[in-house]
């Protein structure tokens, strides 16, 4: 028995290893009456977890800085470069990248029926019972990307990863940061004809 739970704790480890490799679940959204070519310089914009009390606490400068990088190398792929000094912007992107414990309530009504025979006393029994509101905690983590249009001021793209960054520092966390931004961009509007 002992080392059954051994080789299915091992088994389980190695799916969750494996799980941290593989190419996380993106989301993209883009203002459909905006020509992201007709974009070629931006600018960082402070993002709300720089404004917001007690975010930077739970975040890790340094992958925020690491996603920087890998969001500015993605951009100019894309034909996307820093604006000059003193000029004025094309777009306006905006960056963040962080995790939280989410708590999650079950309300269905799971309904479990036993029936049983008698052996002692001749007669038929049964019993009913039910669970409500089963409680899930578990870690979200997220990164993002926006392109806000300079003169307008309105989001024309946006990316998100479900991805939790929380525990990985140094290279692991570059590597994997590089890995989820590409993976962000693989859709930026104009990607095919970036590629070609």
């Amino acid at each position: 028995m002992f080392n059954q739970r051994v080789a299915l704790s091992c088994v389980l480890v190695g799916a969750l290893a494996l799980g941290a490799c593989t190419t996380p679940n993106v989301r993209y959204d883009a203002d459909a009456r905006t020509n992201i070519a007709n974009y070629h310089t931006y600018a960082w914009e402070q993002s709300a977890e720089d404004t917001t009390a007690g975010g930077p606490a739970f975040n890790n400068p340094l992958n925020q800085k690491r996603l920087r990088a890998a969001v500015e190398a993605n951009l100019a792929q894309h034909g996307l470069q820093p604006v000059a000094g003193g000029a004025a912007p094309d777009a306006y992107v905006t960056v963040s990248i962080g995790s939280r414990q989410t708590i999650e309530t079950d309300n269905r009504m799971p309904v479990r029926v036993g029936v049983g025979w008698g052996y002692w006393h001749p007669g038929f029994m049964s019993s009913m019972m039910w669970d409500t509101n089963d409680i899930y905690s578990y870690r979200e983590g997220r990164v993002t990307v926006d392109l806000f249009d300079a003169k307008k001021h309105e989001a024309i793209w946006h990316a998100s990863a479900e991805q939790d960054l929380t525990y990985l520092t140094g290279e692991k966390a570059e590597a994997r940061i590089n890995a989820v931004v590409e993976a962000m961009f693989a859709k930026f509007p104009g990607a095919s004809a970036a590629a070609k």
